[in-house]
């Protein structure tokens, strides 16, 4: 089944590449479709901009270009499990302050680092990426749900990467200490076997 098809113009503003996405699809008779409404989008890094394809499926989406303004790149998410997350921690509605997250308001960025043909497991890769992500957005702040058995603690290219992220760019880095194993107070990776991050669980 193919997916939605979206018209994407790109250009220049001087500073910037930016682009605007018709996620209507509407033309007026003569096929001309009107975008005046939409305002532009840039990386989301620099505005923390986005915007949703419709009212119908309130699903939000950003962007990042690539190649002198030919790759444009529509992110989105694919699961729930960080919308979850980013609730509990950034959820604010003065209305009802009693919902608040334990940090009204924070700024999110969401960094996918699952493989959805793998079943969502990790990859290195992914994970590598991430890091890069984090500093590209120049986050505080790093909490990752990822976690699973090692036989060598503290060691490989991710561990290696956490431990820069938290020593040179001064990234408080906090992890799921990990919940299967053989014993009740089994942890697993990175939470728990790597040294600086905060293992949680």
């Amino acid at each position: 089944y193919p997916g939605r098809v979206f018209d994407v113009v790109v250009f220049n503003d001087g500073e910037r590449w930016r682009c605007v996405v018709d996620t209507e699809g509407v033309a007026d008779a003569d096929g001309l479709v009107d975008l005046t409404g939409k305002k532009p989008m840039a990386d989301y890094r620099h505005e923390q901009h986005y915007e949703t394809f419709s009212a119908v499926d309130l699903m939000n989406y950003s962007v990042n270009i690539y190649d002198d303004g030919n790759l444009v790149s529509i992110v989105t998410t694919c699961g729930s499990h960080g919308t979850h997350v980013a609730g509990i921690v950034a959820t604010h509605l003065p209305e009802e302050p009693e919902m608040n997250g334990v940090a009204p308001g924070a700024q999110i960025v969401s960094v996918k680092i699952g493989d959805m043909r793998l079943g969502s497991m990790e990859t290195n890769t992914g994970m590598v990426r991430a890091i890069a992500a984090i500093l590209d957005n120049k986050c505080d702040l790093v909490n990752m749900s990822y976690g699973e058995p090692t036989t060598t603690p503290n060691s490989g290219r991710f561990p290696e990467l956490c431990a820069e992220l938290v020593r040179n760019h001064n990234v408080i880095f906090v992890s799921s200490a990990g919940n299967a194993g053989p014993a009740l107070t089994t942890v697993g990776a990175p939470g728990s076997t790597t040294g600086e991050l905060i293992g949680v669980g």
